[in-house]
């Protein structure tokens, strides 16, 4: 019975990292067939077959393995491992203690386990386009800004860096060879190729083309009539063009799917943003499809993208906004396009302004979704729960959460300031959850990793719902000293005072030494045996004296309280969490909480 089950995946992967290594580059039916051959395998096999394309997939995914222009395959490790490639240093980095490798060192991102020849730790982060090493202190003293290092990495993540008396020879043979590589690259998808791809396809012909320092690879495709752009490169304006319309489809499938009417009214609306000639014909039905708030959300989002918009961005929106302003009829379409200039002026940096074009907004008339719940969303920030509950009733399908807690703050004020913490904590958690881009992808991985089982819809949403994601995100992912830069000048002026002290409040673990059930409590922070006095009605009804608990106690104006999400730390576990909130690292914080089984 053995002899008919299929090798373990473990199995067939390092089968196929062994072959690959062995034959690269080589073509992909002879690597499978090499493979079936090595597991002992005949071609007939279709169970082990299937099993190992899905694994090839897989490793392609992974970019251990990589296709050549010609389709071969080569292993990415085994072919980059030892290959000498040089960088200029630039002062920031000096400065930072950190290597930029897009794009001179692009071929090296893949390693995540590094470390120098002393064991020290080289931590790679970033993100695809702009990858960086956080090197170990003290490891690029003696280099000098402007000056050129050679950078090699072995296969199992050893890295050497060397300063260079001298910058490499320009090599004339090796610029041509680079730009034929780059012509078959794009023969058949027409596309800008990643440079790291130019570097395979040099060191499959001949992997001897890095074994000595050569110019940059930014330098080398300078002189090949290649420009460079994050970590792509091409020769045209039409290149570019055709890359940025690939993408935008692809974010125009993410958000609408299979709606192709969607997708087209959406593109239209961008068209006629883009055109200064466009006709008011032509605005008005962008205005119309803009009803749609999907349409409206995706073309803010891509006209003023809400991570740091250029200038000409935010100029060419701002624009766009007020010829809407000016075309639209009263009611839902005024609505409509206020709303979306309110959105530019936020995203500039300009939150009063974007309160004026809201306000403008409801005076329009109508009830737009979008725009209560923006307008509601300021209203709280400013203090105002009367005028945030009114917007939010207005809504066919109101947050409950949000009537929750601006109901008992919709008196007459003004409340006291430790009875608005919570309040507080909500804005900032608020800002969070509406800001987008980033804040939001943030997020998600967040919850994917503090999810018990995040392939688990259910698992996933409850991860999501849980409050300590929101804080984590604030506090160790640093939003909440963002919330505070674009939300500040909103906020009333003594929660914009008590908001600046909650920055440098760290979690840590807590030991319970006095409770008053539905009053609060005092605790010994374990970090730096400081006692404090804590005001909480619920979590002081479950905790007895010499409970422990994870949790951020922040300044209420008075005494202290819980915001974000609260745990217990088991007996002895208290140095482990001590250690994950002191490395402020919150995926590792939502890692650690995850093991605990809950959510």
């Amino acid at each position: 019975m053995n002899a008919l089950r299929p090798p373990s995946a473990a199995r067939i992967v390092s089968a196929l990292e062994y072959v690959a290594r062995r034959e690269q580059p080589v073509d992909p039916d002879e690597l499978d067939r090499l493979v079936l051959e090595y597991l002992g395998r005949g071609p007939d096999d279709d169970v082990t077959r299937a099993l190992l394309e899905d694994l090839s997939d897989r490793l392609i995914e992974e970019e251990v393995l990589a296709y050549l222009a010609d389709d071969r395959m080569v292993h990415v490790g085994a072919l980059t491992a030892g290959i000498t490639l040089t960088h200029r240093l630039t002062p920031e980095e000096i400065e930072t203690e950190t290597i930029r490798l897009t794009p001179d060192l692009e071929p090296f991102w893949w390693h995540e386990d590094l470390r120098l020849a002393d064991e020290s730790v080289i931590e790679p982060y970033g993100v695809p386009g702009e990858i960086r090493w956080m090197m170990p202190p003290a490891s690029l003293e003696g280099l000098a800004a402007g000056g050129m290092i050679g950078v090699q990495v072995t296969e199992d993540g050893l890295v050497g860096v060397t300063g260079l008396d001298a910058a490499p020879a320009d090599d004339p043979e090796l610029v041509h060879r680079a730009r034929r590589a780059y012509d078959a690259l794009i023969a058949e998808p027409g596309l800008p190729p990643y440079i790291k791809d130019i570097v395979y396809e040099l060191l499959a012909d001949d992997p001897h083309c890095f074994a000595r320092p050569r110019p940059p690879l930014r330098d080398l495709c300078d002189a090949a009539g290649l420009e460079v752009r994050g970590d792509l490169v091409a020769h045209s304006e039409q290149l570019w063009e055709e890359q940025r319309m690939l993408h935008l489809w692809s974010r125009l499938y993410s958000v609408f799917g299979g709606d192709k009417h969607s997708c087209q009214q959406a593109l239209e609306v961008l068209e006629a943003a883009a055109d200064p000639l466009a006709t008011r014909k032509q605005l008005r039905g962008a205005l119309k499809a803009m009803l749609d708030s999907r349409i409206a959300q995706f073309v803010v989002d891509e006209l003023a993208p809400p991570d740091e918009p250029d200038p000409h961005q935010l100029t060419t929106a701002g624009g766009f906004s007020r010829t809407l302003i000016d075309v639209a009829a009263d009611g839902t379409p005024k609505a409509v396009a206020h709303w979306a200039a309110a959105v530019f002026e936020e995203r500039g940096g300009r939150p009063h302004e974007a309160e004026d074009h809201l306000n403008r907004a409801l005076a329009a008339g109508g009830d737009w979704p979008p725009v209560l719940e923006r307008a509601a969303w300021y209203a709280s920030d400013r203090g105002d729960a009367a005028q945030a509950l009114r917007l939010l009733r207005r809504l066919p399908d109101p947050d409950p959460s949000a009537l929750r807690m601006l109901e008992p703050l919709e008196g007459p004020g003004p409340h006291p300031l430790p009875d608005r913490v919570g309040w507080l904590g909500y804005k900032a958690a608020s800002y969070a959850l509406l800001r987008g881009g980033d804040a939001t992808e943030e997020l998600m991985m967040l919850a994917e990793q503090r999810a018990v089982d995040p392939d688990d819809e259910q698992s996933l949403r409850r991860a999501y719902e849980d409050p300590l994601i929101v804080d984590v995100l604030l506090t160790e992912g640093g939003w909440f000293e963002q919330f505070l830069s674009d939300r500040g000048a909103l906020l009333p002026e003594d929660e914009a005072l008590l908001a600046q002290t909650w920055v440098d409040v760290d979690r840590t673990v807590y030991e319970v030494e006095q409770v008053e059930p539905g009053v609060g409590m005092k605790l010994r922070d374990l970090a730096t045996e400081a006692r404090l006095v804590v005001r909480e009605r619920t979590a002081s009804r479950q905790l007895t004296e010499g409970s422990m608990i994870c949790a951020r106690a922040v300044p209420d104006g008075k005494d202290h309280q819980f915001i974000g999400g609260v745990f217990r730390v088991g007996p002895g576990s208290e140095d482990t969490v001590l250690t994950i909130c002191g490395e402020g690292d919150p995926y590792e914080l939502c890692s650690y909480i995850s093991a605990l089984g809950s959510a």
